[in-house]
């Protein structure tokens, strides 16, 4: 071989002799490096894993004299934990800063801050230690804050240490390299271009080349790891790419999600710049996603009371100060940037990141317009008659009462007119609900007319009226009275192919300064118009004290005592009206009860259950009632699965003997419990709440059921109702007869039904007078319906002979 060749052969081997030591060097280098990096890793995590460690057995063993201000024992603790646990220093602040406690480190010389990682830390060539704070804190509240530093040098000789290992090792490495690769490189020259070719095809992205050749031999060998290597690569960029365009999914998962759900959302940094709105939020604050970043969120999201005025403190600004959920107060609006005013509820929650630390906040809020505009309507229900529109008896007596409450001045009296329609029941009776319902609207009408501007005209039951007359002497009083009973008494009422004269009945008596409360006012002005009524009607009577009283006292006494004697007597009859189910449940019935006149006539209860209550006789009463009602229905329970509601009065919730006569009347009857369901109204619920919530619990453990009489009646229904173990709610009639055309009666029933649904009871409609109300009824759900338009009242023992038929 020429010798020129054989030169250049030995270069060539050299310069790849050369370039694999290199090579060789590099990667080892780099094998070394990333030995120590793994290494550094490891040894950062164990001094993480110590500092954190060692922050609850810190916080655990500090609470108790920290909260105890035991500031000794706090100091005793620090000296022991230094002196046992290697820690270089440790100190602890209170609260607002101040240090009651140090040991391993001089008083007086500011702490050391906190390291942000712990490679600053090992950076430190002069004082390795890894300074550490965390707060001192018992059940969400922060007592103080600790201070430690843990010495790091034992991490830095480990890594000396490995240092020297892995370059010595290197060294061997390249030597024993530099002799076999003498050997070998003549073989390896010859797949250098091909690998040197495929590596390029991977720096580019290109998986797709020809496999290096594989072997047994160390080219072999290092073309299959090549294959592997590069394979991997290509997986992990594979599966990369697929976490990205999942991250990149959920992501805009989220922004759909956020951007169609109904209530406004907005996220701000911790400094309370907006960050993002979502579209109901856009809508409802007037600012688009793009104007509103980096704005302050007060400016963005600008609330202020219903009644002007901005609030004093914004909820997102509170949140993050606080670090803690925040709810808006009742009543805010919010103020959108062309000067909408929209009513709104929201909540506001810190945003944290994986350490705890707060770095933002989100704030979600509704528009609830149509609620507070149906909290204000039930508000207006609250104090007023639907019908009419006029204030009703509980409002009345309100305005009745603030009027008391003034002081009373010379001269100044006032006046108080009890007004009862004399012909109201003929129209009721003879053309039903409906006509009597608007003889009450054009009368009401005819008295507004009659008022001055600072009279008080209201409904208080019935075809009952009250007028409360202020700075009105009695001879101006006389005067607006006989108005009313002029326009009233001229007044033709047409029905269909009838015409009626309507008379008024009123009461009147003189407000001065004898100090007597509101019932005794209203008592006495019902006694004088029960006085007119008695003088022969359509007249005017002034309360004078002793004869009205008598008068009043006479008449009830008179029917109290027919009472009495009907009881000795058992001239009773027992009716019943149906209760119908529109949901599949089975035959329900109410118990109603009439007196037998000397005659033997059936007289309806409003004729002497008032005498009852006045008099103590409606336990008496109420008693019969069990008695008979249950023997009667025993047999059609077990036959028919029938269920039998028993009115009971709120004397006989107060009577301690009732329990236990009712216990022995189910007893002897052999009616199931499961059978029977008491009603009461709502305001003998309410009037006598501990007993009465006694008395259901009782009877709800033996299997009875309890309905609430007209429910809505009073308003107080909603405060009271979580306390009343009832299962149906009867809402009011007045509530149910003009829901075709009322839309308010109408919030109101669903209101109720949705209400009971939640807390797990079924509803029942009175007054479902035709077929049209009932369908409505169904529409909005109500579980059973009762009323004219469902079945008359019949006699009881008329009703279960029907079923067994």
């Amino acid at each position: 071989m020429p010798g020129w060749i054989g030169r250049r052969v030995r270069g060539m081997r050299g310069r790849l002799l050369l370039a694999a030591i290199l090579v060789e060097a590099l990667m080892l280098t780099l094998l070394v490096g990333n030995s120590l990096r793994l290494l550094q890793g490891s040894l950062d995590e164990q001094a993480r894993l110590q500092a954190s460690q060692l922050a609850p057995v810190l916080n655990a063993a500090l609470v108790a004299p920290m909260a105890q201000y035991d500031y000794a024992t706090v100091q005793a603790i620090l000296e022991e934990v230094v002196a046992v646990r290697g820690i270089d220093y440790l100190a602890v602040q209170d609260a607002s800063g101040k240090l009651i406690g140090i040991s391993g480190w001089e008083r007086g010389r500011p702490l050391p801050p906190a390291d942000e990682t712990l490679s600053s830390s090992l950076n430190d060539d002069i004082l390795p230690r890894h300074d550490v704070i965390r707060p001192i804190a018992l059940a969400g509240q922060t007592l103080g804050t600790m201070h430690y530093g843990l010495g790091l040098g034992h991490i830095l000789m480990a890594r000396d240490r490995q240092l020297t290992q892995g370059v010595a090792i290197a060294l061997g490495e390249i030597l024993l390299s530099v002799a076999l690769l003498a050997l070998i490189g003549l073989l390896m020259t010859r797949h250098f271009a091909e690998l040197i070719r495929v590596s390029g095809e991977v720096a580019r992205g290109n998986f797709a080349f020809a496999p290096l050749e594989e072997g047994d031999h160390d080219i072999g060998r290092l073309g299959r790891a090549f294959n592997a290597m590069a394979h991997a690569v290509d997986e992990r960029i594979r599966e990369l790419a697929g976490l990205r365009d999942a991250l990149q999914r959920e992501r805009d998962l989220a922004q759909v999600t956020l951007a169609s759900i109904g209530d406004g959302v907005v996220t701000t940094d911790a400094e309370g710049r907006v960050t993002f709105l979502n579209a109901m939020a856009e809508k409802l604050t007037g600012w688009t996603q793009e104007e509103a970043a980096g704005q302050p969120v007060t400016e963005v999201v600008a609330l202020s009371e219903e009644e002007g005025g901005r609030l004093p403190s914004h909820p997102v600004l509170e949140c993050l100060r606080s670090g803690h959920g925040v709810s808006l107060q009742a009543d805010v609006v919010l103020e959108s940037r062309d000067g909408r005013r929209t009513p709104v509820e929201d909540k506001v929650a810190p945003i944290l990141d994986r350490g705890g630390v707060g770095v933002g906040a989100v704030m979600v809020f509704a528009d609830v317009s149509a609620t507070r505009e149906i909290s204000r309507l039930m508000a207006w229900q609250a104090s007023h008659d639907s019908l009419t529109r006029l204030v009703n008896r509980n409002s009345f007596e309100q305005h009745l009462n603030r009027l008391l409450d003034e002081p009373v001045k010379a001269g100044r009296e006032h006046a108080l007119l009890y007004l009862d329609l004399d012909q109201f029941k003929i129209v009721n009776d003879l053309c039903g609900h409906t006509a009597g319902d608007r003889l009450l609207v054009q009368v009401t009408f005819l008295m507004h007319e009659q008022m001055r501007k600072s009279d008080t005209l209201a409904r208080l039951g019935g075809d009952e009226f009250g007028v409360l007359l202020q700075d009105c002497p009695e001879e101006c009083a006389l005067r607006i009275a006989d108005a009313l009973r002029v326009v009233v008494r001229d007044f033709r009422f047409a029905w269909g192919d009838k015409v009626f004269e309507i008379g008024v009945s009123i009461g009147l008596v003189m407000i001065g300064p004898e100090g007597r409360s509101a019932a005794e006012l209203l008592s006495a002005a019902d006694m004088a118009c029960y006085a007119a009524k008695e003088q022969g009607r359509d007249r005017v009577h002034v309360y004078r004290g002793e004869d009205v009283e008598t008068m009043s006292r006479q008449a009830e006494m008179h029917v109290a005592a027919r009472l009495r004697e009907a009881l000795r007597e058992d001239r009773f009859v027992l009716y019943a009206q149906e209760i119908r189910a529109l949901r599949g449940h089975g035959p329900h019935y109410e118990v109603l009860v009439r007196m037998l006149d000397e005659q033997g006539k059936p007289l309806a209860p409003a004729l002497f259950i008032p005498a009852a209550e006045r008099y103590g006789l409606m336990p008496q009463v109420d008693r019969w009632v069990v008695r008979h009602a249950l023997r009667q229905a025993a047999a059609s329970c077990d036959a028919h699965g029938l269920t039998l509601a028993i009115n009971l009065s709120g004397l006989s919730l107060l009577d301690p003997a009732m329990p236990g006569y009712i216990r022995e009347q189910l007893a002897e009857s052999g009616m199931r419990p499961e059978c029977v369901c008491f009603e009461i109204t709502e305001t003998a619920a309410i009037a006598h709440l501990g007993k009465g919530v006694e008395f259901m619990r009782e009877f709800r453990a033996l299997g009875c059921r309890f309905s609430l009489d007209d429910f809505g009646s009073g308003m107080a229904s909603f405060g009271y109702l979580k306390a009343l173990p009832v299962d149906y709610l009867k809402i009011d009639g007045a509530f149910v007869r003009d829901i075709l055309t009322d839309p308010i009666d109408r919030a109101f029933v669903e209101s109720i039904h949705h209400i009971g649904k939640v807390m797990g009871k079924m509803t029942i409609a009175e007054f479902a007078e035709n077929q049209a109300i009932i369908d409505e009824l169904e529409r909005i759900g109500i579980d059973y319906v009762q009323g004219y338009g469902v079945a008359r009242p019949r006699p009881l023992a008329e009703v279960l002979g029907g079923l067994s038929a």
